[in-house]
């Protein structure tokens, strides 16, 4: 028998996680917790009984807390507001905030729950048709690592071959035609498809800078803002390129079945050559003969200088949480924090840095932990989603960063954040990491100024990417081009919205079995406005929900209003199943104001939830005919329905 996750069957009735823990327990149906499974006949046992709910006329006084109404008339200032929120820690630590829900943390397959798993679980490894970059200047001599001793256990308990020019410069990419900042375009803005064969064109110049506005009531923007104006399609710019070297360090370690031969850490060895490294140059970390892997925990990439795996070789970060302590004894515990934890890799205030090449990091999120039974991912299940663990790569603060070629798996947690950065391009890198992975965000851009994800493959066991405005500074400009995602959930913007979101577009994306498809989701206790973010050209198969606009995404209690804006959605066709869909603005004061152009779905939706939107249809159809309370469709129809081709859309993992 088929069984369910109870957190789909939260996801379905609009319901939070706990809020469904709870009603099964009343209706006699005990779980664990939200990941666990139950039979289709509880399942619906639970929509029978929230639909008599609904009946009765309660579930609007559980669903919707008491907030601080805004004014219905909005004023031109009230789109710099600044939101009601205690200023942010300094770029150098990393928010504990920065999930203050855990997300849904599998794709909704129905996939087994985690058990303690090895390193069989580990997904595959970069494509292999990637040519090595030019050679740079003569190598040094290398230096061989000489591992450190390991800790103490603890207790028991579709990227393109051609060499890039310098990093992005920290100037927004250039920007389409403005979108209105009242109601949401009839047409979308003029966007132009970038091709795969060369270089974009040059950048240029950014426009003139906003002034911050005044603070809002309820949610809001801070921070200086750019005009409404998302990135053209090909304003991508060029490749990266990797610099000339410093110093090569040699692999250790010889690899059986995907473990490593010890546990001695090598970061020491390549702590050293990363601090004296000019700026400009790199360290590269290469094979030696059947050696091609090295052990590390805490390595931080010194600004202006480059960590480069070459092809063949594996970073493996090390398995003992001992050795990822930022506070003693706290990394792996229950609510100890984010910064409890020294991430694998990290980037304080870079400056022309990256981390690049053809080699593979591999976070073990699926091994045993040292001392213990359990993985990772066990322990995140067993903790509700507050492990603190450490991230991949994170980068903090800081201009142009890089994030070339490289391959990422099967992180403890999150893959990559990029907080507070002005000036970064992730391009031709490939997460790869089991879908039933709980909350292994591929890229998370975050306060975030003028980037570039490109040519990337990501699949993995939460979002593929999430742009997260927690403030208080906004994400403005992001540009997300040519890009392929497998398992997860999805492309989106949220849920932390608080800081505000701006000037995103999305352009030649293929979304393949992920459990959403295009999402922005938020609610009352992190909401703000999301204004300026402009899809098109989009390929979606068998999503469970294709489209997810959403003011509800938990019913937390706040005065933070979800408030989105210009969102302009174009050529869009979805394969396989129509799915759940939402349209769901917080109320009449704070509809969604959204343009959907040339949307076809292959098959009827499921279903489609829709309040409080404002919704301009054309010029070309659409198939899906969202209605509800609240809602109001301007048929702006002109053409004919011209599906956009998705034959050669789908890539392997």
């Amino acid at each position: 028998m088929n069984k369910t996750r109870v957190y789909e069957v939260a996801r379905e009735l609009g319901l939070d996680k706990r809020e469904i823990v709870t009603k099964l327990a009343t209706l006699g149906i005990p779980v664990r917790n939200y990941m666990s499974e139950i039979d289709p006949a509880d399942a619906e046992r639970v929509k029978r009984a929230i639909e008599r709910e609904k009946q009765q006329n309660v579930v609007e006084e559980r669903i919707r807390p008491t907030v601080v109404r805004r004014r219905a008339v909005r004023r031109p200032e009230d789109d710099g507001r600044e939101a009601p929120k205690e200023a942010a820690a300094a770029v150098a630590a990393v928010a504990v905030a920065e999930k203050p829900a855990r997300k849904s943390a599998k794709s909704a397959d129905g996939a087994a729950p985690v058990t303690s798993k090895a390193a069989a679980r580990s997904a595959t490894t970069a494509p292999s048709d990637k040519a090595m970059p030019a050679a740079p200047t003569p190598l040094p001599e290398p230096t061989r690592a000489t591992p450190a001793p390991a800790a103490v256990p603890a207790a028991a308990g579709a990227a393109r071959p051609s060499p890039m020019p310098a990093p992005l410069a920290a100037t927004p990419v250039p920007a389409a035609a403005p979108m209105a900042a009242s109601a949401p375009a009839s047409e979308p803005a003029p966007a132009m498809q970038g091709s795969r064969g060369g270089s974009a064109g040059s950048a240029g110049s950014a426009g003139s800078a906003g002034s911050t506005g005044s603070a809002g009531s309820s949610g809001g923007t801070a921070g200086t803002l750019s005009p409404i104006a998302p990135p053209a399609c090909d304003a991508i710019g060029n490749e990266p390129t990797i610099p000339a070297v410093c110093a090569t360090v040699m692999a250790t370690k010889t690899v059986t079945n995907g473990v490593p031969s010890d546990e001695t850490l090598d970061s020491t060895a390549i702590q050293t050559a990363i601090t004296g490294c000019p700026v400009g140059q790199a360290v590269r970390l290469t094979t030696d003969g059947d050696k091609t892997a090295f052990v590390a925990a805490g390595l931080n990439l010194k600004a202006g200088v480059t960590l480069w795996l070459d092809t063949g070789t594996t970073l493996f970060a090390s398995h003992n949480p001992r050795e990822h302590d930022a506070q003693a004894g706290k990394c792996a515990g229950n609510g100890t924090g984010n910064s409890a934890c020294k991430h694998l890799i990290s980037v304080l205030n870079p400056m022309d840095s990256g981390v690049v090449g053809e080699g593979t990091i591999d976070g073990r999120g699926g091994e045993p932990l040292t001392g213990d039974t359990k993985t990772w991912w066990d322990l995140e299940e067993d903790y509700d989603g507050n492990l603190a663990a450490p991230r991949l790569i994170q980068v903090s603060g800081g201009t142009n960063f890089v994030l070339y070629q490289i391959t990422l798996k099967n992180s403890a947690k999150f893959h990559v954040v990029i907080d507070g950065t002005n000036g970064y391009k992730v391009w031709g890198i490939t997460i790869n990491t089991p879908p039933d992975s709980p909350n292994t965000d591929g890229v998370d851009p975050s306060r975030a100024k003028n980037g570039v994800i490109a040519y990337t493959k990501i699949s993995t066991g939460d979002d593929n990417i999430a742009v997260k405005g927690g403030g208080p500074n906004p994400v403005d400009g992001l540009l997300v081009a040519h890009n392929h995602f497998g398992r997860g959930h999805g492309m989106s913007i949220g849920s932390e919205t608080n800081g505000g979101v701006r000037n995103v577009s999305v352009c030649d994306l293929s979304l393949d079995g992920t459990d959403n498809g295009l999402r922005i989701k938020s609610d009352a206790s992190r909401g703000g406005l999301v204004q300026g973010v402009y899809y098109t050209d989009v390929c979606i198969r068998n999503s469970r929900h294709p489209l997810v606009f959403d003011s509800y995404y938990s019913s937390a209690a706040g005065t933070l209003i979800p408030d989105y804006r210009d969102i302009s959605v174009n050529n869009v066709h979805v394969l396989g199943t129509g799915g759940l869909n939402t349209f769901r603005g917080w109320d009449a004061a704070h509809p969604i104001g959204i343009s959907l152009n040339n949307i076809v779905f292959d098959e009827a939706p499921i279903s489609i939830t829709a309040s409080y939107s404002n919704i301009v249809f054309g010029p070309q159809p659409v198939t899906i005919k969202p209605s509800g309370t609240g809602v109001v469709v301007s048929d702006q129809v002109t053409g004919t329905a011209v599906p956009r081709v998705c034959d050669d859309a789908w890539v392997p993992f």
